[in-house]
């Protein structure tokens, strides 16, 4: 589980964004969840059970945008924080809360954060869930295009194929982009069938400040797909032990 933790975490920590004198920020918390009998007569009391959780927190710094020097990384509740002649970046999770944080003064580099956490969950047959989660994000602009700050908050929750197993994850997400913040309720939900269905759900949060070409907000969308896989990769971890 250790492996393929440090893994993901490295995957999705790797450098997205671009950025002087720049923070940015994402929070995400009060997750919750909605349980709908679609059939009240089936015989079935409608639940979501949460099974297994996978936690990831990483900090670290790019020079090069090879491995990160400094880095640090937790699976648990706590912070985690990286600082350099650059600045800093940490990562908290603290009873379900995550926020992170990057500020970035210098000339080259990148800094960055994430904090993610994923459910396997199981649903009973003719079921529908809506997760919700506050968030919000905010991303500074540098003194010119090649500076910048970008963050991303992300609520995602569904299946995974059996065979492939890869994630078919719905998701709702905030982006900072160009110094943009917003803040509001994110919001999924998906349905059983006939059957029980088994899948993913969580949330996660990440911050990145430095120097490199600014990125679109689809390229950030992007990377919350990886997000989204977490819970599988460290279900798949756990079932191998």
């Amino acid at each position: 589980m250790k492996l393929s933790a440090i893994a993901a975490a490295l995957a999705l920590s790797l450098p997205l964004t671009a950025f002087a004198d720049v923070t940015s920020t994402a929070q995400i918390s009060n997750f919750r969840f909605e349980v709908i009998d679609l059939d009240l007569n089936d015989g079935v009391t409608a639940q979501l059970t949460l099974d297994e959780v996978g936690k990831v927190l990483t900090a670290g710094y790019y020079d090069d945008f090879g491995i990160p020097d400094p880095f640090e990384y937790l699976t648990e509740d706590g912070t985690v924080a990286a600082t350099v002649g650059a600045g800093s970046s940490t990562g908290t999770l603290d009873n379900g809360a995550a926020s992170v944080s990057a500020t970035f003064t210098g000339s080259e580099g990148e800094l960055f954060s994430t904090v993610a956490v994923g459910h396997s969950f199981t649903l009973t047959a003719n079921t529908q869930v809506i997760l919700y989660a506050d968030a919000g994000v905010s991303g500074g602009v540098g003194a010119d295009a090649t500076y910048g700050g970008s963050s991303y908050s992300t609520l995602f929750g569904g299946t995974y194929d059996v065979v492939t197993g890869e994630p078919a994850q719905i998701e709702d997400y905030l982006v900072s982009y160009l110094g943009n913040s917003e803040q509001r309720l994110l919001s999924v939900n998906f349905s059983s069938g006939n059957a029980a269905l088994e899948g993913e759900l969580g949330y996660a949060v990440s911050a990145y400040a430095g120097v490199s070409p600014v990125p679109e907000p689809s390229q950030v969308a992007l990377l919350t797909l990886g997000l989204a896989g977490l819970g599988w990769r460290l279900r798949r971890a756990n079932k191998r032990k």
